[in-house]
């Protein structure tokens, strides 16, 4: 990987115009309301996907005019959809077996080299069948190591190409030139940053209509509880090469943010709080609260990932109460470093808290 430094050296923490523009260059869909499989321990006819989620991985939707003209408009030539998942095998243990045990037709992305060193981490593509177990496992949540769902393994895709079409295709892309033509490793496998390039919607990007052609994705976030369906305009279309634009690395960037923000909702979604699961309070909203104190952080100082936990920590225990006001506001421009900031912090947070009691 080059050391530019312009991702904040994300993936080491993580294992020219087109010719016809639409505006928005993507769809993008979302489906609220998922919730992901138990176990069903004696269930005589288990299901393979969550409500919700079949129609957007495994339905049929009619050819479109360009696929039959691409077969000479014989409706019977057009190929059935097919479902595929690109996995991560750095989050799966043993994801190399697991795929020859369930007999999925699968492949590696990577070859070579960086197969044989890599295969164990490395991102694997695989045509899922419906009924198959391990099909079930990705949508199941459990405190089975098996159960996936909340490990957020691996992007889905729809397409009426083969495996090896798909292969050929997406393979390309594990590895981006930015515009200077500098190399980066490209993990686009991974659900949360794929959406978020996604919905920045930069048509000139690594994200546009050359790296779709055609074919769908669709997200699944465990923690939100929704899955998000992206597709490119049919008129969108983009024959020079995906790359790393300026609005890509602002986008990867924001990506790690929210990613600690996500962290810290997911804490907090499983305590006692006031933010809590527990205190009614949604997934959803306690993200946006989370986001809108980690932005107030930022804009004082603070930086760090323990001294952010901390600094939403005191926002939930505040409710209402504003840092722009005494006796916060002297502390903030006191000129402290962080880590005496923070501190000072939690002991106005602490009288104002005795005050009020």
């Amino acid at each position: 990987m080059n050391a530019d430094n312009r991702i904040d050296d994300y993936w080491t923490e993580q294992s020219t115009a087109p010719e016809t523009l639409s505006k928005p260059h993507l769809n993008i869909e979302i489906i609220q309301g998922i919730e992901p499989l138990g176990a069903q321990f004696s269930v005589d006819t288990p299901k393979s996907v969550p409500e919700g989620v079949h129609e957007p991985l495994f339905g049929q939707v009619d050819p479109t005019q360009f696929e039959l003209e691409q077969v000479g408009g014989d409706l019977v030539k057009v190929p059935l959809l097919q479902t595929y998942a690109i996995l991560d095998a750095a989050k799966i243990p043993g994801l190399p077996e697991l795929l020859i045990a369930s007999g999925l037709e699968h492949r590696c992305l990577f070859q070579g080299g960086a197969y044989e060193e890599l295969k164990d981490v490395a991102p694997w593509i695989v045509r899922l069948e419906e009924s198959n177990n391990l099909t079930r496992n990705l949508f199941t949540r459990s405190g089975a190591g098996w159960h996936l769902w909340d490990d957020e393994p691996g992007i889905y895709l729809r397409s009426r190409g083969t495996l090896d079409e798909m292969w050929g295709h997406f393979r390309k892309f594990t590895r981006v030139q930015d515009e200077q033509g500098k190399w980066f490793y490209f993990r686009f496998w991974e659900p949360i940053l794929f959406q978020t390039l996604a919905e920045g919607d930069s048509q000139c990007g690594v994200v546009n209509g050359s790296f779709f052609k055609g074919n769908s994705i669709v997200i699944v976030d465990p923690f939100l509880g929704c899955i998000v369906g992206i597709t490119a305009h049919s008129l969108t279309v983009n024959t020079k090469p995906s790359r790393f634009g300026d609005g890509d690395f602002r986008l990867l960037k924001q990506f790690s943010r929210n990613l600690g923000n996500r962290k810290i909702a997911s804490l907090l979604q499983g305590e006692e709080g006031k933010w809590s699961d527990f205190s009614g309070v949604s997934a959803k909203e306690c993200l946006h609260k989370v986001t809108a104190a980690v932005e107030q952080a930022h804009a004082i100082g603070l930086k760090k990932p323990s001294h952010l936990k901390r600094f939403v920590k005191m926002c939930e225990e505040m409710g209402e109460v504003s840092f722009g006001t005494d006796p916060f506001c002297r502390t903030i421009s006191a000129g402290h470093t962080p880590a005496r900031l923070i501190a000072e912090l939690e002991f106005d947070v602490k009288d104002l808290m005795k005050e009020s009691a």
